[in-house]
């Protein structure tokens, strides 16, 4: 993708970041920063720039998360003999440059299944964090 800039590898996987991203996070940031508790972290007895922090924080972790989803698509991949050109991060999530889908149905399924599995396992983890802590 035109507009995107290395950031790095992880696992050996490329991984860019587009332009569009900063626009997202500055957006997810405002809204957090902005929205009442329990949904942002207006309301909240913090000084103003914990947060600030705290708003900014959130919006990197979602999109940590993302890349952890396309990570899980691209790590799969390659162990089931797809190469993979890298991942891309946008305004709109992320995507896992393979490039070619196998030919066998069994491992695109567990190629396609890899990512909302991890992201349903870090969503339950996160939960079950989130339920140990009560706001002051």
């Amino acid at each position: 993708m035109k507009s995107s800039f290395r950031i790095g590898k992880i696992a050996g996987i490329e991984v860019k970041v587009h332009v569009t991203l900063f626009i997202i996070l500055i957006i997810f940031s405002y809204a957090l920063y902005f929205t009442p508790y329990p949904y942002g972290f207006q309301g909240i007895r913090y000084p103003d720039f914990v947060r600030i922090f705290l708003s900014i924080a959130s919006s990197i972790s979602l999109f940590l998360a993302v890349l952890f989803h396309e990570l899980s698509h691209s790590i799969v991949g390659r162990r089931k003999g797809v190469e993979v050109k890298g991942i891309v991060l946008f305004i709109f999530g992320g995507v896992s440059m393979l490039e070619e889908m196998p030919k066998e149905p069994k491992k695109e399924i567990e190629i396609a299944f890899a990512g909302p599995l991890l992201s349903i396992f870090l969503g339950v983890f996160f939960y079950g964090i989130s339920l140990l802590y009560i706001p002051v």
